[in-house]
Formats: structure tokens, sequence, C-alpha cells
């Protein structure tokens, strides 16, 4: 029974790549999580931007879905989302994807497939909308393409996770450097506000990067962390509830270790109804969301149903 979820068979939880390679193994690998799908959906995509260059010209893929104030203007609203899921080469899709793996596989076996989904588009939205502002004040018809909003969010959203936790980078590939998610969010939002101000709204800047797009996925992120409850029960620095909530209260949020499940493994239906229950709860929310006490159940349940 619990070796029929695909999750329970072979492999790490999300991005992992349990079942290989064989008859039906790059399909199950794909949809193993939202974040494969992402990056599955962005490389079918760029193939197919490059195969309408090929046939129709360069712009005839773009001008349907990619995100510009002259297609919003004419009622292309879809292009707020697909823009994102396009990109200009495969060098601007492998950063793009580097950054959204490497971030996304963490959120998503935090928050689970549904909700991963859900911060990135609703990332992308937030990034395409403060994008489409700058274009506007700016008096410019270009369009935009890219995951970044929606890579930069969920690195955001990693951040917003998991604030004190040590990372270590190699600066120039060469000197280790550590620091805190917490502070690196901070510098990358202050680098994007600065890049955007400077060189993308500014009469002489002339910038090719989407500074203001990047700023809008990191504000999708916060916004996301307040909406699903999770910036109430991470324990943040003064300097981020003071950004992210001023002097309001929190609404700490019930861990999952508060709840206390019980149930008698000489009853096989109970047993099998609470083995279920746990198992449907890790595929929504990932395994991180389990208790010692449930972890401790699907162990001796393997041994007996």
């Amino acid at each position: 029974m619990i070796g029929d979820r695909d999750y329970m068979r072979g492999g790490y939880g999300a991005g992992g790549f349990g079942g290989g390679f064989g008859p039906g193994g790059l399909k199950n690998f794909v949809l193993s999580s939202a974040i494969n799908t992402i990056i599955a959906v962005c490389a079918i995509v760029l193939f197919v931007q490059l195969v309408s260059v090929a046939w129709f010209g360069v712009g005839s893929f773009e001008g349907i879905f990619a995100l510009s104030p002259a297609g919003v203007k004419s009622g292309k609203i879809w292009t707020f989302i697909t823009y994102a899921f396009l990109h200009e080469g495969l060098l601007h899709l492998v950063l793009n994807m580097l950054v959204l793996y490497f971030a996304g596989k963490y959120v998503e076996q935090a928050c689970g497939k549904g909700k991963t989904w859900a911060i990135f588009i609703f990332c992308a939205l937030c990034g395409g909308l403060l994008w489409l502002l700058s274009a506007w004040l700016r008096g410019e018809n270009a369009y935009l393409v890219g995951a970044s909003a929606g890579a930069v969010g969920m690195l955001a959203y990693f951040c917003l996770l998991y604030p004190d936790r040590p990372l270590t980078f190699l600066l120039f590939f060469v000197f280790p450097l550590r620091i805190k998610p917490k502070i690196m969010l901070l510098w990358i939002a202050g680098f994007e506000f600065f890049g955007m101000m400077l060189f993308e709204m500014a009469p002489q800047g002339g910038a090719s990067i989407a500074y203001s797009a990047h700023l809008g996925g990191i504000i999708g992120a916060v916004l996301s962390a307040k909406f699903l409850g999770r910036m109430g029960s991470i324990p943040y620095a003064g300097a981020f509830k003071k950004m992210f909530g001023g002097g309001k209260k929190y609404r700490y949020a019930a861990k999952a270790e508060d709840t206390v499940f019980s149930v008698n493994i000489s009853d096989r239906d109970a047993l099998r109804k609470e083995v279920n229950r746990i198992l449907d709860k890790m595929n929504t929310e990932g395994f991180s969301s389990l208790t010692d006490k449930e972890k401790e159940l699907l162990n001796r349940a393997k041994d007996i149903l």
C-alpha cells in the first residue's frame, strides 16, 4: 500500500531521480515535482521559440506570449503569466533554471507541489506588474520574457523560510563566503531596487536587465509568505519584522510537532487510515512537515501492512 505511492518509491523527495530514466522514467521525473515541471516547460517553450524563429521570423512567438504594454493594451492578459516561460536564449534559460532549482527544491519540500506552483506564478505576476508599470512610466514599448521574476521570487521565499541557515558560496570560485539568507535577501532586494532606479528608470539608463521584474518577484515572495502564514512561524530579526509587519502582533501558526496523533497499530483498518492521512500530508506539505511520531509510525507500518 505504501509502495503504491510515487513519493514512497526510490529517490529523494522533490526534484529527485526516483524511478530512473527507463520506460516512463522521464515522465515520472518531470511530474515528480513542481520545480521539475516548470524547468521542463521552460525548456520545451525555448525549443518552440527557436522553431518559430526559423519558420516565421524573430518576434513572431514573442508577439503572442511575451509581456508588453502594447500587448496588454490590446487585450493579451495571458501574457502576465506566459512571459515567464519564454527566454532570450539558452544561457538566459540555464541561469534562471539554476536559481529556480537550487532554491525551489527546498521551498517545495516545505510547502508541497501545489503551493510551489502558486508561489512561482504569483511572483511572476508581481514581477510582470512592476515591470509593466516601469515601462509605462518610461514610455517604452519593449517586451519582457524570462522566468527571472519567478526564480528570484523563489530564492527570496527560500530566504524567508530559512533566514538563519548559513550558506557558503565560493567567491570568484576560490574564496569561501558564508552568509545568512536573511542578509542575502536584503542585499539582493537593495541591488534590484538601485538597479531599477539607476539603470532602468533613469533617462540615460537603458538597462537590458529587468530589475523591476526581479524586485516584483521578491515582493511577490514576501506577500506569499504572509498569505501562507510562513512569516508568523519564522524567528525573524527585528529588521525583518519592521520591514514586513511593523509593530503588529504576529499570528503564529501551529507547529506540526504541537499536534499529537495516536493509533492502535493492532487495528489494521485504523492503522491503514492513519498511514493514508500521513502520506497525504507528506504529499501536500512535504516530508519536513511530519512529526517524529508520524515518521516512526510510517516505519512501523511498513512491516505490518
